[in-house]
């Protein structure tokens, strides 16, 4: 299987493209990843994305966290925590987060299709500055120790008979079961 590999101690990651002024009102971002240790062993082992809205104020994920959870906040405002997944990180997960799973401008995040939080309101931020590999904020970096094999952002909320195609290319290419 073709993958982009992490280490993080390089500090290497990919910065996308500027979506600032996009205006999106919904969102959702898939990743198809596998970390090397879950829990890792450190903090700067844990960055997987990172998204700016153009004030410095950036949106993080960290997948997973020294404690084992997941915490993210990609086009929210607010932190945003996961429980532990039941599944290992240490094998390939499909993780994504949708801004309108649940109504508009409400965050939830999946692991193969289990929610990891509760769903939330809050505001969609369209950043200015995206970054895969990495999680940032000001005097903290973490970079991701592991793989990603895919990293797709849609900019509505998928349909069900979306999602039902999403879930059975996982189950095809990946041998991921997306509930």
């Amino acid at each position: 299987m073709s993958c982009v590999r992490f280490a993080s101690a390089s500090t290497e990651y990919f910065t996308g493209p500027n979506w600032n002024g996009l205006g999106l009102t919904q969102a959702e971002v898939w990743v198809i990843i596998k970390v090397n240790n879950d829990p890792p062993g450190a903090l700067a082992d844990c960055g997987i994305w990172a998204l700016n809205d153009g004030t410095d104020i950036f949106r993080l994920c960290l997948f997973p966290f020294t404690d084992g959870a997941v915490y993210d906040t990609p086009f929210t405002q607010g932190t945003r925590t996961s429980n532990n997944f039941a599944t290992t990180l240490a094998q390939w997960n499909a993780y994504y987060v949708s801004n309108s799973a649940g109504g508009p401008n409400t965050f939830n995040n999946f692991l193969n299709g289990t929610a990891g939080s509760t769903p939330q309101n809050n505001g969609v931020v369209s950043p200015a500055t995206v970054y895969l590999g990495r999680s940032s904020v000001t005097g903290f970096d973490a970079y991701l120790n592991g793989d990603v094999a895919e990293f797709f952002v849609f900019s509505v909320s998928t349909s069900g008979a979306q999602l039902s195609s999403i879930k059975s290319y996982m189950l095809s290419f990946y041998g991921i079961t997306v509930s």
